[in-house]
C-alpha cells in the first residue's frame, strides 16, 4: 500500500485540474463530475490496497478523458496532464505494461535540455532493459516522465505515412492504423505527435483536429529518423 501523502496530493491535483477545465468549458460538466466522482473511490481503492480495482477505475478515468479530444482538440494538454497523473499514481503499468512502469522519474540535466515552449523536454535514454527511448518529461512538473521505445516510433511513423501524407487524418484514425493488434495506450501516440511538431522545423502539422506530416512521405521519413537521432542521450 503506498502512503496516503503522495496519493493526496496527486489526486488533489487532478481534480483541481478537473475544476479549472469547468470553468473554461461549462459544456464539459459531466465529464468534470464523472472525474471528481471517481477520485475518492480511486483513492478509497489505494487506501485499502486494492491496487487492481484502483487501476480499473484510473483505465476508466483515461479512456473517459481522452474523449475531450474528439469534442475539444485544443484541450489536449488537459488530457496529457491527467494522464501524467494517473501514470504518477503507479497503476498505468498494471493497464498497459512498458517502459513508463519500469523506469522511474529521472532529473534531467539541463545542459540537455530541448525546450518546447511549454516546460517540455525530449531526450533519448535508456530503458532498464538497455533499449534506448524517447523521453517526454516537464522537469518542472511533480510528473513521471513519458516513454516511447523505437519500435513504437517507427510504427507509428508508418501510420502516418499511410493515412496522413495527403490529407490530414483526425486522431482515432492514426491511432487505429498505429495501434494494429497491440492495442497501445493511446498516451505514446499522443507524445510523439506532440514531440514532431514542436521539432524546427515541424514534422507534423496540426490543422485543427487533424494532423498531416510535413512534405512528401519521403521527407517526412528522414526528417523523423533525423529528428530522433538528433535528440541529446542520457
Amino acid at each position: 500500500m503506498r502512503e496516503l501523502v503522495p496519493i493526496a496530493e496527486i489526486l488533489d491535483r487532478m481534480s483541481a485540474r478537473a475544476v479549472h477545465l469547468g470553468r473554461e468549458l461549462p459544456g464539459e460538466g459531466e465529464l468534470v463530475l464523472f472525474i471528481l466522482t471517481r477520485l475518492p473511490r480511486i483513492a478509497g481503492s489505494l487506501s485499502a490496497g486494492e491496487t487492481a480495482m484502483a487501476a480499473a477505475l484510473v483505465e476508466e478515468l483515461i479512456r473517459q478523458t481522452n474523449g475531450l479530444i474528439a469534442r475539444s482538440p485544443h484541450h489536449d494538454d488537459f488530457v496529457t496532464e491527467m494522464m501524467r497523473d494517473c501514470n504518477e499514481l503507479g497503476l498505468v503499468g498494471q493497464i498497459w505494461p512498458g517502459p513508463e512502469a519500469q523506469v522511474p522519474a529521472q532529473t534531467v540535466d539541463s545542459t540537455k535540455r530541448r525546450r518546447t515552449g511549454r516546460g517540455i523536454v525530449y531526450f533519448r535514454r535508456k530503458d532498464a532493459d538497455g533499449h534506448m527511448v524517447l523521453t517526454e518529461s516537464r522537469p518542472n512538473a511533480k510528473a513521471r516522465d513519458f516513454f516511447v521505445r523505437r519500435p513504437e516510433y517507427d510504427r507509428a511513423v508508418k501510420a502516418l505515412t499511410s493515412v496522413a501524407n495527403k490529407e490530414p487524418a483526425k486522431f482515432p484514425v492514426l491511432y487505429e492504423t498505429f495501434a494494429e493488434d497491440e492495442e497501445p495506450s493511446e498516451y505514446v501516440l499522443r507524445v510523439l505527435l506532440r514531440f514532431w511538431r514542436s521539432r524546427t522545423p515541424p514534422v507534423v502539422q496540426r490543422e485543427r483536429s487533424r494532423y498531416k506530416v510535413v512534405g512528401y512521405v519521403t521527407k517526412f521519413r528522414t526528417a523523423a529518423k533525423k529528428v530522433w537521432d538528433d535528440l541529446p542521450e542520457k
